[in-house]
């Protein structure tokens, strides 16, 4: 798997932190489509640092094998609680 070469910063993990601390949304609000891209002009283009930060925290967790599961599973229909 190729590595990215955009890392996260203090400050990414900051914004997205305060944003999802402060109510201004949430991942559930991330999970399809158009909540994506009304989400998206609501918090100027920070939900890819929200998603980013919780995709980085989800691999340190599992791993990049455990995030090919839980993207298997994804695929084939699973909910997210049933895949992770």
């Amino acid at each position: 798997m190729e590595q990215s070469s955009w890392t996260l910063t203090e400050e990414d993990r900051y914004v997205a932190a305060s944003l999802v601390g402060s109510g201004q949304t949430t991942l559930a609000k991330l999970t399809n489509a158009n909540d994506w891209i009304e989400q998206s002009g609501r918090l100027k283009g920070r939900n890819y640092q929200i998603a980013s930060v919780a995709v980085d925290a989800l691999q340190r967790q599992v791993g990049v094998q455990g995030i090919a599961r839980l993207l298997e599973r994804l695929g084939q229909g699973s909910d997210f609680e049933s895949a992770f």
